[in-house]
């Protein structure tokens, strides 16, 4: 008689699938979810972020793939879009799990101090934030509660028409429910974080699990990362953003390594080039010249003022009318002190706007 084998998984393999029966991945056309899916968080209101997917457009010739905050796409919250592309997220998480799989293996006590003791204070301030949004949850709910209590009054009693008590009713009784889920979400988050327990060792051995760092895959973002929380982007200058994305990984949460130092702000250039016998003079002496904080400016009106045609890209690509290397055009615009905020490559107009 044979005798059924027992298979046996270790602790870390069984809560990463555990993990992955939580999270619901959505495949493209070809079945294959994105496996960051479930990972990345909105820095603001706390929804899981949407992986957007096409294959481009006429004007896109890439395929996108990125990433937007769920609540904002849904319109459940008055949330900003929290736009990020999957390979910049990708990139940032495969740099911060080299950056720490090196200084861990070369300084483990080290390390483990550093990790209890940024762990210890970000969970202080986690459960303090979690503890103020449910009582702003908590109160909200009971204000619901007051205003269905009158509209059911007003209409028992004539005041208010069926109609708009039952819209009214509709749009309260839904603002709870995404209220409750929420708070339940937010105790699930609570609970679990005071539970937790930081674990310097079974994060090592993941670490000398892994020899090679040189590309992110699937497994490794399994094993290693807990979540993403991604913040809105900030506009420091001209054409020049910044964003900040906390990574936080298994057994150690989020850790800021003695090397890594605030990076200066980049100024923005206060020119670019554009050759002294350009064709596209005439546009940098007609911009200043209108005296306007806003000038809507017509592809015709460019070919005009420099008695030439405009080339094909002009017309099909968007990006041929921001500033960069090789660009006389959009360079004499950026010098002329006006930024462009709007390409209607359909209408053939460049909205412009005075540069602060």
């Amino acid at each position: 008689m044979r005798i059924p084998t027992k298979l046996f998984i270790d602790k870390t393999t069984w809560e990463t699938a555990q993990k992955l029966r939580r999270t619901i991945r959505r495949g493209d056309r070809n079945k294959e979810p994105n496996p960051l899916t479930g990972l990345l968080y909105c820095g603001e209101c706390g929804a899981k972020m949407y992986n957007e997917r096409s294959d481009g457009d006429a004007y896109h010739k890439t395929p996108k793939d990125n990433y937007v905050c769920a609540s904002y796409r849904k319109k459940t919250t008055s949330c900003t879009i929290h736009f990020i592309r999957t390979e910049i997220v990708r990139d940032l998480i495969l740099d911060a799990l080299r950056n720490v799989a090196t200084y861990a293996r070369a300084n483990k006590e080290d390390f483990e101090q550093l990790v209890m003791q940024t762990t210890s204070d970000a969970r202080r301030r986690s459960l303090q934030s979690g503890r103020t949004e449910l009582d702003r949850i908590m109160r909200r709910t009971n204000e619901l509660d007051t205003l269905l209590q009158k509209l059911y009054e007003d209409y028992a009693l004539g005041r208010l028409p069926e109609k708009r008590h039952a819209k009214l009713s509709a749009q309260y009784e839904e603002e709870q429910a995404q209220l409750e889920q929420r708070s339940a979400e937010l105790m699930e988050q609570m609970n679990a974080e005071q539970e937790e327990s930081v674990n310097v060792d079974r994060f090592m051995e993941l670490v000398d699990r892994y020899t090679d760092f040189t590309e992110l895959t699937t497994p490794m973002l399994n094993e290693f990362i807990d979540k993403v929380i991604v913040y809105e982007r900030r506009k420091i200058n001209r054409y020049q953003y910044d964003q900040q994305i906390e990574i936080y990984f298994n057994f150690i949460g989020k850790v800021t390594l003695p090397e890594e130092e605030m990076e200066s702000t980049p100024e923005a250039p206060k020119t670019f080039h554009v050759a002294s016998n350009s064709s596209f003079a005439p546009i940098g002496d007609y911009l200043p010249a209108q005296g306007e904080e806003a000038i809507a400016l017509p592809f015709s009106k460019v070919e005009e003022l420099t008695g030439k045609p405009l080339c094909k890209s002009a017309y099909k690509y968007a990006s041929y009318w921001y500033p960069a290397q090789d660009r006389p055009l959009s360079n004499t615009i950026y010098n002329a002190g006006y930024d462009v905020d709007q390409v209607d490559l359909a209408a053939g107009i460049v909205y412009l706007t005075k540069a602060a």
